[in-house]
C-alpha cells in the first residue's frame, strides 16, 4: 500500500480546535452553566449554575414574602393597627425590592453566561485534516506516536 502524494505544505496529522459550535449556546440556554461544562470549563459552569439558582430562589422567595406582608397589612388595617400596618407594608415593600434587584441579578448573570459560552475557547480538541484519515495512538516507553492512515 503506497501513500499518495501531498503537495510540501499539506497539511496532514492531527490539528487542535476550539471550535465547538452551536452546542454550547443551547446548553446554557437551557440550563446556565451547561455550556461550559461542555467545553470542560467546570469552574465557570458551577459559578453559573449555583449563582442562578441563588438569584432566581431569592427571588422567587422575597416574592413570596412580600405578598405575605401585604396580606398581614391589609389585615392590620381591617383591625385598625394602623402601626403595625404601616410597618408590614414596609417589610413588604422591602421584600419586594429585594425581588426585582435579585431578578435583574439572574437575568444579568443569565446573558454573559450565553455570552462567555460563545465567546470563551474551551478545552482544546483534537481532529484529523481529512475526513478520510483515521488516528491512531499508542504508548510506548512514554511516547506517542500517531499514526494516519488513508481508508
Amino acid at each position: 500500500m503506497s501513500l499518495p502524494q501531498y503537495p510540501e505544505n499539506y497539511p496532514i496529522g492531527p490539528r487542535i480546535i476550539n471550535n465547538y459550535g452551536f452546542a454550547p449556546v443551547w446548553r446554557s440556554s437551557l440550563i446556565p452553566g451547561w455550556g461550559q461544562f461542555y467545553k470542560k470549563q467546570s469552574k465557570k459552569g458551577y459559578f453559573f449554575l449555583i449563582s442562578e439558582t441563588i438569584l432566581i430562589s431569592g427571588a422567587l422567595f422575597s416574592n413570596y414574602l412580600s405578598i405575605h406582608y401585604h396580606d398581614k397589612a391589609f389585615d392590620a388595617y381591617n383591625d385598625n393597627d394602623y402601626s403595625l400596618q404601616r410597618d408590614y407594608k414596609n417589610w413588604s415593600d422591602t421584600a419586594e425590592s429585594i425581588a426585582v434587584i435579585s431578578g435583574i441579578a439572574a437575568g444579568v448573570v443569565y446573558i454573559y453566561n450565553i455570552f462567555d459560552s460563545v465567546s470563551s475557547k474551551g478545552a482544546k480538541r483534537y481532529t484529523s485534516v481529512d475526513n478520510n484519515f483515521k488516528i491512531y495512538t499508542s504508548l510506548n516507553k512514554n511516547i506517542i506516536f500517531f499514526v494516519l492512515l488513508k481508508l
